[in-house]
């Protein structure tokens, strides 16, 4: 193909999208227990469009801020964008087609658990973190230069650990 005649780029990833996403629209109708015309509603749901036309404007922007990024600012709303993306994304699949909370919770459901769990978190984090992983890391350390020391300043430690220690 001439370059006059061949597909743009920004034609493929739409193309693609909407075949993936409606193979598994298509897919999970049927595996539901649905008919073709169930299957069919669905695709006829303006949500359903909704989702690709976020998800491909949400791509597209990615892919011009990917060839346009130079700088490190502009690499992190690449990074960004994406991590935003992909939570609305989730949130909206998780809205639209009902799925229990126990199988897969919404990023809305999980920040709310996690902020309303806050004084339980900070306790395990206290127990866990400052009163068993930081004092054996202080104990640790303590323990190794004090016997760095010793070692340095008693000869007939040097004639002995040294070497082991070299090793």
């Amino acid at each position: 193909m001439s370059e006059a005649q061949a597909v743009p780029r920004w034609v493929w990833p739409p193309v693609v999208a909407v075949l993936v996403v409606s193979c598994l629209v298509a897919l999970e109708g049927l595996a539901q227990g649905g008919s073709a015309g169930a299957v069919a509603e669905r695709f006829a749901d303006p949500r359903y469009w909704g989702l690709v036309a976020i998800w491909f404007f949400a791509w597209q922007t990615n892919a011009w801020l990917t060839e346009h990024a130079t700088g490190g600012v502009m690499r992190a709303a690449v990074a960004a964008l994406f991590g935003v993306t992909l939570l609305i994304l989730w949130e909206m699949m998780v809205r639209l087609y009902a799925v229990p909370g126990v199988i897969l919770p919404a990023p809305s459901a999980i920040w709310a658990t996690l902020t309303g769990s806050l004084p339980i978190l900070w306790g395990d984090f206290v127990q866990t973190i400052v009163k068993g992983a930081l004092s054996g890391y202080v104990i640790g350390c303590g323990s190794a230069v004090l016997t760095a020391i010793a070692i340095d300043r008693s000869p007939f430690l040097q004639a002995g650990l040294l070497p082991v220690g070299n090793f």
